[in-house]
């Protein structure tokens, strides 16, 4: 009698808590009003690690790796400074400890319930952006509303929690934030969900895409558009096979870059007054790319182990009257300096691991992987994005795609022949 094999036990949660989850990985990131509170995210941490515990998940080495390397970059900027911040060790440990428990407890379908997520914002910021293009009167009742909670004291955008109403023009319309700090950082979002739902529908042109895109225009972001065009000219390099095809588009695609840049200011124009700002030494902020080189300086100086998060040791000579010459825009940079090469390598490696490992679960194309990951790095450029927990989890996506075969099998033999079987790994659920 042929041995029975049994399937992998679903350890996903339920959706709904899932959806849950997923929305508060979000918001923790991109809210002006839950991102950063300490004590929301001690109690999320509570709350994921009982779930985790209580579910009797598998805790993986990645996690035992990613502390004790944070610990040992800890211990030598220590070292070098000789001075530690309690308040941001523990802050540090909890952003990168909270978001495996997450991924754990949420499952494989994790970027399934992100793309939802962000799909049904992305529906309400345009409904509301809209409305407030079309009626002005609407827009300053939004504005107004948003000005009443108060919370508009926490950032120079007003927000109501949901939307976050802006007066930033570009072209002489205004901008889409959705719920997020700023345009630009919407923007990065959207793209994350257009690169997951590529892979999970194989298809760049479908309903949740053409919202996420015209959304994506709707927020005027230099870096939005630029990479709106990586992930079209990405996506035809990764699925076209007839060369015919090929060596019409691509050039299409890339004139069609080459025509925006030049005639739109937010791109060519802002791309080259940055460049001039950073040569321009009165200048105080010179955004990202200034940021970019003033941070290599620092990389220069602490390549292996960075600087740190807290001000204390991250700047010389601080002085937090003097904003803009402290202020950082380059995520990629900036994080470098933080956190050190080392571990910055260790970072992107596992976040490349996470999407190799979801291209390989949906059966597409694993070098888009890798395109993925310059495409977060791009966008990355301008924006602090890594140090957000919906970032940080994704370098520990790749745990929740190795979970162990259980079989029901006699012998080694059985083993052997499962194992050089695809038709029987099929039957038991694992291809």
């Amino acid at each position: 009698m042929a041995p029975a094999f049994s399937k992998i036990r679903n350890m996903d949660i339920p959706t709904i808590p899932g959806y849950i989850f997923t929305t508060l990985i979000v918001y923790m990131q991109g809210s002006v009003i839950l991102s950063g509170n300490r004590l929301l995210l001690l109690i999320l941490l509570f709350i994921s690690a009982s779930v985790f515990l209580i579910s009797k998940l598998k805790t993986d080495k990645e996690l035992i790796i990613v502390f004790f390397f944070l610990l040992l970059v800890i211990f030598v900027q220590y070292s070098q400074f000789k001075y530690l911040s309690y308040n941001t060790v523990l802050g540090t440990l909890v952003r990168f400890i909270l978001p495996y428990f997450l991924v754990k407890i949420i499952g494989k379908e994790y970027l399934t319930y992100y793309v939802n997520v962000i799909y049904f914002f992305a529906i309400l910021s345009l409904i509301l952006y809209i409305s407030s293009i079309l009626s002005p009167n609407f827009y300053h009742f939004l504005y107004d509303l948003s000005s009443n909670t108060g919370i508009e004291r926490l950032q120079i955008e007003n927000n109501l929690i949901v939307y976050s109403v802006v007066d930033d023009i570009r072209l002489g319309y205004l901008r889409n934030a959705g719920l997020f700090w700023e345009p630009g950082a919407y923007a990065g979002f959207l793209i994350m969900a257009v690169l997951f739902n590529i892979v999970k529908c194989d298809t760049l042109w479908n309903s949740k895409n053409i919202v996420f895109f015209i959304a994506l225009l709707s927020t005027f972001s230099t870096v939005g558009y630029i990479v709106l065009f990586m992930t079209i000219i990405f996506y035809y390099l990764s699925n076209i096979r007839r060369k015919a095809v090929y060596y019409f588009l691509i050039p299409i695609l890339c004139l069609g870059a080459w025509y925006s840049y030049f005639n739109m200011d937010f791109l060519g124009s802002r791309i080259n007054s940055e460049i001039a700002g950073i040569q321009n030494s009165e200048l105080e902020y010179s955004g990202r790319i200034g940021s970019g080189k003033k941070d290599l300086k620092d990389i220069v100086k602490y390549p292996f182990f960075g600087k740190g998060r807290n001000v204390a040791t991250r700047f010389e000579n601080y002085n937090k009257e003097n904003v803009l010459e402290f202020h950082r825009t380059n995520g990629v940079t900036d994080f470098a300096v933080k956190y050190g090469l080392l571990f910055s390598l260790f970072y992107f490696f596992n976040i490349f691991k996470s999407f190799k490992a979801f291209c390989k679960k949906y059966r597409y194309n694993k070098r888009f992987g890798l395109l993925m990951l310059v495409i977060v790095l791009t966008i990355g450029f301008s924006q602090t994005f890594f140090q957000g927990i919906f970032f940080i989890s994704l370098i520990y996506l790749h745990t929740v795609f190795k979970e162990p075969v259980k079989l029901d099998v006699r012998n080694r033999f059985d083993v052997k022949n499962f194992n050089r079987n695809p038709n029987l790994q099929q039957k038991a659920g694992v291809m």
